[in-house]
């Protein structure tokens, strides 16, 4: 009868295993990497992970979500991206957010948009007239400074970016200044 209940008590204990592993969920994809949204939505998901990583003061990652050569809606010549622009990149991080506020009261408090071309030149016509820059059919203006309620807790100018996809990763091509 010992052996029995032993059975019986394995039996159980890998009956829970098998149960409780299938309900672990999968790691995440980044929203921005789940092929089988719309680009624009691609885009958006990433624009917003792009702004997490300033409550997150994670610099590393902002860098990395940058072109090789990044232009400015200043229509400067480009930057190039180096050490040097990321000691820069990384001290304006740091005061990107004003105060205490979290990732979902900037959620919650501030309008994101996803311009394509068409909507980005009608509503922003200076990025007709630019020279040193020419968007490209498949960039997307990322704008999250619109705030839904009476706020201000965000460095403006980190919150407008042009992103755009190159093979399976968007890319920061165009920073506010």
């Amino acid at each position: 009868m010992k052996k029995t209940t032993i059975l019986v008590l394995i039996m159980m204990f890998l009956l829970l295993i098998i149960g409780c592993s299938s309900q672990i969920p999968a790691q995440d994809t980044p929203s921005f990497e789940k092929e089988e949204l719309p680009l624009k939505e691609q885009a958006k998901n990433f624009g917003i992970d792009v702004v997490k990583t300033y409550f997150n003061k994670d610099c590393d990652t902002f860098f990395d979500a940058l072109d090789n050569k990044i232009y400015t809606l200043e229509d400067d010549p480009p930057i190039t991206k180096d050490e040097n622009l990321k000691k820069q990149l990384c001290d304006s991080l740091k005061n990107a957010v004003k105060g205490d506020h979290t990732f979902e009261e900037y959620l919650d408090s501030y309008e994101v948009k996803v311009l394509d071309k068409t909507e980005y030149e009608k509503e922003f016509p200076v990025f007709s007239s630019l020279k040193n820059f020419k968007p490209a059919e498949n960039d997307f203006l990322f704008v999250g400074t619109t705030p839904k309620k009476p706020v201000n807790f965000m460095w403006d100018d980190l919150l407008i970016f042009m992103v755009r996809k190159e093979g399976k990763d968007f890319k920061i091509v165009v920073l506010g200044s």
